[in-house]
């Protein structure tokens, strides 16, 4: 223990550590201690000194759920993310992918049984001529075709540029989708697994391109 001693009118004064006080030796033998008193604001001052630095982080949407991070931590926290992105972007290509096999193999269907497509429709729109159906059908199949490129390119763009707008669009063509193929189902070229893969494909494009967004707000 550091101290040094010194001779007063009253006693010997014993000084400790500047931030511990003095032990005062009365000439009776008697011991004083004398404890120094720190202002309340610097002791704030000193815990605030202290403390590392935060930083807020906002949450997309809703100020409320901004939350606070140290520095230090904030590098493993980008990691985290960035991985998650990753891993679910590599899963989404797959599912594009067997989603793409999928609308392939029933579109040739489609072009294959396209006479008896004709023959059922004509049965239910009687009083429409054949060719009239017959030219129904093809635009309803150029169609279907022509957003189906769309569909999937800006789909497998905005996963692999890692792009929050194009992932955004996607996402909504996969909503105008849901909707195209309600409109087939009076061409009978409705299925029912390429309109659960749409409500799939819609979820997991805004999911991806929140984790963007996550990205994009992170300091750097």
């Amino acid at each position: 223990m550091e101290k040094s001693e010194r001779r007063s009118l009253g006693g010997t004064v014993t000084t400790l550590r500047s931030s511990r006080g003095a032990v005062l030796v009365n000439q009776d033998g008697s011991y004083a201690y004398i404890c120094p008193m720190k202002n309340e604001s610097i002791v704030q001052n000193e815990k605030l000194i202290q403390e590392p630095q935060q930083i807020m982080l906002p949450v997309f949407g809703d100020d409320e759920l901004a939350f606070y991070i140290n520095p230090q931590d904030l590098p493993d926290l980008v990691d985290e993310v960035l991985d998650t992105y990753l891993t679910h972007s590599r899963v989404f290509l797959v599912f594009m992918c067997v989603q793409m096999i999928v609308e392939i193999i029933f579109d040739s269907m489609v072009w294959i049984n396209q006479d008896r497509i004709e023959k059922l429709l004509a049965l239910i729109y009687n009083k429409v001529p054949l060719a009239d159906i017959h030219q129904m059908i093809i635009l309803c199949f150029c169609i279907n075709i022509l957003f189906q490129c769309i569909y999937y390119a800006s789909g497998i763009t905005g996963a692999m540029r890692k792009s929050y707008k194009t992932l955004n669009v996607f996402g909504n063509l996969s909503i105008l989708g849901m909707f195209l193929q309600i409109f087939l189902s009076y061409t009978y070229q409705f299925n029912i697994l390429v309109f659960a893969f749409r409500v799939l494909s819609c979820i997991y494009a805004k999911f991806l391109s929140h984790l963007i967004l996550s990205l994009i707000l992170l300091p750097h």
